[in-house]
């Protein structure tokens, strides 16, 4: 597969920005790279490399572009750019070096509860956020969760939107069969199925982990899906099961309901009691609590040309650099959606800092009036810009921004970069607009030092202390 490739070194457009590695991944559509930056090694990407042909055509790809642009959240894999190159286009995604789930169950015969637990409970957070917009993925399973790094405590992460699909008006709007055998729902199979054919499949894996083998095995795949129509329900009878508690049986009987209505979403999955019983208290974590207003208003004084590039900044940081922020996200995205809602902001600050200006606060975090924050918002507002935004890191974000390479940016460029890391959709006349409130013209060449004085002069709370020792 990857002779076929080879001449991908011949392109310029891919070359100019990252060199390709080795081969980490193979798909029905073409590979997957691993890559690092030219400017800087020490960043590395997983790169997706389609070729638009008679069977997989553009619109495909820039639907999964579209999709990967929408999906903000700790648990998925982070979208950074896509770059097109002739009938290719690359897709330059997180790189992920814990390896699949598929290796960490081969490598053991069951999970224990609290670490089985701990992914599902991720996994579910990550689809709620998903069916939240309306995206069903159509193919979870191990292979397609990956471990961010490999440390013990590493993130899990979702990957390969390549099935994935958005609805248009109503649930009920998706009719071909896709996904790997063992895990597809039986309303699959019948070609009219929802957004809870995540929940079957994440049952599966679950299942998986749990026992150590798929709940519906055949030989072949029509086997399999005869066997998964047939409609019997689970059986507990292997020895395996013996040491597996009543709570842990029970949300996997009620994700791998045959009757798809009473599925539970993946927001009511999340309320399940064996979360809550396997789940170990950690006293950091009220300590962190006690924080969260000095995380919030540390950056409150960033200008919106600030705001908008930390957003691209804070997808290069790794995930144990800012593994208190992540808690910190996550406790305050009460539905876990993968959204802090203002509402739970207002009523967090109230409780703990009545004298706080709110309105102020939720201004800053929440620009565009939405009434949520998403994940990048969060981390760009609340990471220790003392700490991070070094010389050396501000360099390796502004040759970011410089695609033509030139030793200066111009707002073309800034538009065009932000454009293709974030779900906004930004004007040359909006990046004019941010650059004049640095009293910048949009006409300028802004060269390196221009460019790390803007960030140089964001405003830091007096708390600033106290959050260094949170985040460090």
């Amino acid at each position: 597969m990857s002779a076929r490739f080879n001449g991908l070194y011949e392109y310029p457009a891919i070359r100019q920005r990252y060199k390709l590695l080795d081969v980490i991944g193979h798909g029905k559509y073409g590979v997957v790279y691993k890559g690092e930056n030219k400017k800087d090694a020490s960043l590395k990407y997983a790169i997706k490399v389609l070729k638009c042909n008679e069977f997989l055509d553009k619109k495909t790809i820039l639907d999964e572009i579209k999709i990967l642009k929408e999906l903000d959240h700790p648990n998925i894999i982070k979208f950074y750019e896509e770059i097109e190159d002739g009938p290719y286009i690359f897709l330059v995604t997180e790189y992920c070096s814990g390896g699949e789930l598929l290796d960490k169950i081969s490598g053991k015969s069951v999970f224990n509860e609290s670490e089985a637990a701990s992914i599902i409970e991720k996994l579910l957070k990550a689809i709620n956020h998903c069916h939240s917009k309306k995206i069903a993925h159509r193919d979870i399973k191990p292979e397609n969760i990956l471990y961010s790094s490999k440390d013990d405590h590493a993130e899990v992460k979702l990957i390969d939107f390549g099935l994935a699909k958005k609805a248009d008006r109503s649930l009920h709007t998706y009719q071909t069969i896709v996904g790997t055998p063992y895990y597809v729902a039986p309303e699959v199979i019948d070609g009219n199925y929802s957004y809870s054919c995540d929940i079957w499949s994440l049952g599966v894996v679950l299942h998986i982990m749990l026992s150590g083998f798929v709940p519906y095995s055949g030989a072949t795949s029509e086997e399999v899906f005869r066997n998964i129509k047939k409609g019997q329900h689970l059986s507990f009878e292997n020895p395996v099961w013996e040491k597996v508690t009543p709570p842990a049986k029970d949300l996997l009987m009620k994700l791998l309901e045959f009757d798809e209505n009473k599925r539970p979403t993946a927001a009511e999955a999340l309320q399940h009691e064996w979360f809550s019983k396997v789940k170990t208290y950690t006293p950091e974590i009220d300590a962190l609590d006690n924080k969260i207003m000095d995380l919030i208003k540390k950056n409150q004084g960033a200008s919106k040309l600030q705001k908008a590039c930390l957003q691209v900044f804070v997808k290069t940081l790794k995930v144990d650099q800012i593994e208190n922020l992540i808690t910190a996200f996550n406790m305050l995205d009460k539905e876990k959606a993968g959204y802090i809602q203002c509402r739970d902001l207002v009523n967090y600050f109230h409780e703990r800092y009545p004298e706080a200006d709110i309105a102020e606060v939720l201004k800053h975090l929440d620009a565009e009036g939405h009434g949520y924050v998403n994940y990048s918002e969060f981390l760009a507002t609340a990471i220790d810009t003392k700490r991070f935004l070094t010389t050396e890191r501000l360099w390796a974000l502004f040759q970011y921004f410089d695609v033509s390479n030139n030793g200066y940016l111009t707002a073309s460029e800034i538009r065009d970069v932000l454009n293709s890391a974030t779900e906004k959709a930004y004007s040359l006349e909006d990046v004019g607009k941010m650059l004049g409130a640095h009293k910048i013209k949009e006409t300028d060449q802004i060269k390196f030092e221009q460019f790390e004085e803007i960030f140089k002069k964001i405003e830091v709370s007096p708390a600033e202390e106290q959050v260094q020792k949170i985040v460090v």
